[in-house]
């Protein structure tokens, strides 16, 4: 038996560099995070997107330690 979710976010780059930050683990991360692996790789997906449409401000959040503003 498979189970199949779907859901419709929306929230502006400070908003989504928060949520990148407490649930991803990166290595150079200010502020550590351990989060369960299911909402990690949904929060991955995000961040692809994320750079991808807004490069300039994915790298300041990387350049700044991964801390939202």
């Amino acid at each position: 038996v498979a189970t199949y979710s779907s859901m419709y976010v929306t929230m502006n780059a400070r908003a989504l560099m928060n949520f990148l930050s407490l649930r991803t683990s990166r290595e150079g991360s200010h502020f550590p995070s351990y989060p369960q692996r299911e909402i990690e790789m949904v929060a991955e997906k995000m961040e692809a997107e994320f750079a991808r449409l807004m490069p300039l401000t994915h790298g300041a959040f990387e350049k700044s330690g991964r801390i939202a503003p």
